[in-house]
């Protein structure tokens, strides 16, 4: 019963404790108080979360502090508690603004608009991520938007944060989402994703590794199907057939 679930905590948590390092030891208890969640232990995972947020908090990098917040704000959402989660990213968005030099604040810019993103304020989140004044930390936001997004089964939303990148940086981004989207067994949305890639070569690639997802997956006649894609393409038409061929039994 409830008794014996929280009892296999109370050792976990034992464990956690002896973690020396603030920052891993938040984000031990971040874990513990999702699993305590998910185990029905709402209160106890309630409380494990404080424990976990005070430690955040008494990090002295500003940078490390974020991140571990957005750590906890995400398992906050994963387990369900989204107001908690909002009231996390509420306290990064305040840390945010306590840092003055434009560069130091791209990181933690970052992890507020993935941890934005994660609990559903896509808006907040694309804004979070367009407030950063460098390109690359720009692109790198958007990119995890987009995959956040993309990984949630919002295809049509993660293109069109995507359209918002640069494009030397889109391409990749592209790419990254499908290929993921692929090995997770999505390839109608992985195939889709590789077709908003606008340069010839990288599309293809990104079919490439579509079909080594499905080859590894053992889905051969699916593979055959995106590789009659790679048209007026036939070196990289011989690519994946070599590809789908090393995988067939002998």
């Amino acid at each position: 019963g409830a008794q014996a679930k929280a009892g296999k905590f109370t050792e976990a948590l034992k464990i956690a404790h002896t973690i020396k390092e603030d920052g891993f030891r938040s984000d031990a208890l971040s874990v513990i108080a999702k699993a305590q969640m998910e185990a029905g232990l709402t209160k106890d995972a309630v409380a494990t979360f404080g424990q976990a947020l005070s430690l955040a908090r008494s990090l002295e990098n500003d940078g490390y502090r974020v991140i571990r917040l957005r750590l906890i704000a995400e398992a906050q959402a994963e387990a369900g508690l989204t107001t908690d989660a909002a009231t996390t990213i509420g306290q990064m968005l305040q840390l945010v603004q306590s840092i003055n030099e434009p560069f130091r604040r791209v990181i933690p810019l970052q992890s507020i608009a993935v941890a934005q993103a994660a609990v559903g304020k896509t808006i907040e989140a694309v804004q979070t991520a367009r407030s950063i004044q460098d390109d690359d930390g720009r692109g790198r936001a958007l990119g995890a938007i987009a995959q956040t997004l993309a990984k949630a089964g919002k295809i049509n939303e993660a293109l069109v944060v995507v359209e918002d990148i640069d494009e030397h940086l889109r391409t990749y981004w592209l790419r990254q989402i499908a290929e993921a989207e692929a090995k997770a067994g999505k390839i109608a949305e992985a195939t889709r994703i590789a077709f908003a890639i606008k340069d010839d070569s990288s599309r293809y690639l990104a079919l490439g590794d579509i079909i080594e997802a499905q080859v590894k997956a053992g889905k051969i006649s699916e593979a055959l199907q995106i590789e009659q894609l790679f048209i007026k393409h036939e070196m990289l038409s011989v690519a994946a057939l070599t590809t789908i061929a090393k995988a067939l039994p002998d």
